[in-house]
C-alpha cells in the first residue's frame, strides 16, 4: 500500500512542478501505450516470431509467465492467461511492483520489452520500443 501511495505523490508532484505529460504517465497510461505499441490493442494477438510463442494484449511469453509465479511463490498463472486481458494486466502490475516500484514510464517500459534489467543496457531495439511507447503516451 506505501508504494501505491509513493506513487501516487510522485504523480501529483511531477504534474504541479510541470513534468512533461510521459514523465507523469500514470501506470494505467502506460499499460494502455504498452498493449498499443505490442499488439494494438487486440487480446487475440498471436506471435511466434522465433517460437516466442506471445500471446494476448500484452504479449506475454513462457518465460515471462515462469518468472511471474517465481515472483508470487505458487504457480498462479499458466500461459493461456495470456489471453485474458485482466490476468494480463495483473500480471504487469506484480512485474512492475516487484522490479521496479517506483520507475517511471520509460524504465516500466523498457524493461516489459527487455526483461528486468534492460534498462541498464544499451539496445537499438529496446531504444525504438521505448520510442513508441512514448508516441503512444503523447
Amino acid at each position: 500500500m506505501r508504494i501505491v501511495i509513493v506513487i501516487v505523490l510522485c504523480v501529483l508532484l511531477c504534474k504541479l512542478i510541470g513534468c512533461s505529460p510521459v514523465e507523469a504517465a500514470t501506470q494505467d497510461e502506460v499499460w494502455t501505450a504498452i498493449c498499443q505499441v505490442e499488439s494494438g490493442g487486440d487480446p487475440t494477438a498471436h506471435n511466434m516470431v522465433n517460437n516466442e510463442d506471445a500471446r494476448g494484449i500484452a504479449q506475454i511469453t513462457p518465460i515471462f509467465i515462469v518468472d511471474i509465479n517465481r515472483i508470487v511463490g505458487e504457480r498462479r498463472y499458466v500461459h493461456d492467461d495470456a489471453w485474458d486481458v485482466e490476468k494480463s494486466r495483473a500480471m504487469f502490475d506484480i512485474y512492475n511492483a516487484h522490479y521496479h516500484p517506483l520507475g517511471g514510464p520509460e524504465r516500466i517500459a523498457r524493461c516489459w520489452q527487455g526483461g528486468p534489467k534492460a534498462h541498464r543496457r544499451e539496445s537499438a531495439v529496446n531504444d525504438k520500443y521505448w520510442e513508441d511507447v512514448r508516441a503512444e503516451l503523447r
